[in-house]
């Protein structure tokens, strides 16, 4: 008579653990990067040069592997005022200066420009980085004469 209290009783242990682990498993899918790398202290530090303070318009997660800790994430942002002349000066000579379009002592990020088009890429394969984890990676685009920019950042 003890007998089927008992397996219900495990079935009971078994159900439970077992949800215990599928919610663990929704929980480590859903992990995203830490918000730090869309301040504009952060933003700055990362690709060298100062920028106009700006707003977040849109922040989605654009691929994420389940299999392992795969991620991007891009975020649509909107200056509080139009980027002037001096700031692409200053990337136009960071791109001269070096002739590589190289900035960082590391060589881990650079910029680069297409016409109106500039992007900061930052490609960590391995090294130290305050901010963007070994095989991370880090986009920051703006245009000039907009009000908008763009960054993607995650890890590969």
């Amino acid at each position: 008579m003890n007998k089927p209290k008992h397996d219900l009783y495990l079935v009971k242990v078994f159900i439970g653990l077992s949800l215990i682990v599928i919610l663990l498993f929704i929980g480590f899918k859903n992990f995203t990067p830490n918000n730090i790398l869309e301040s504009r202290e952060v933003v700055m530090t990362i690709i060298g040069i100062s920028i106009p303070d700006f707003d977040i318009l849109e922040s989605k997660v654009i691929h994420q592997s389940n299999f392992d800790s795969e991620i991007s994430i891009t975020i649509k942002i909107q200056f509080k005022y139009t980027p002037d002349n001096t700031i692409f000066n200053q990337i136009d000579s960071i791109i001269n200066l070096t002739g590589k379009s190289k900035f960082m002592d590391t060589e881990l990020g650079y910029w680069t420009k297409k016409g109106d088009d500039f992007e900061y890429m930052l490609l960590n394969q391995g090294m130290e980085h305050p901010y963007i984890e070994k095989d991370g990676y880090y986009y920051f685009k703006m245009k000039k004469n907009s009000i908008f920019g763009e960054i993607e950042y995650g890890n590969y």
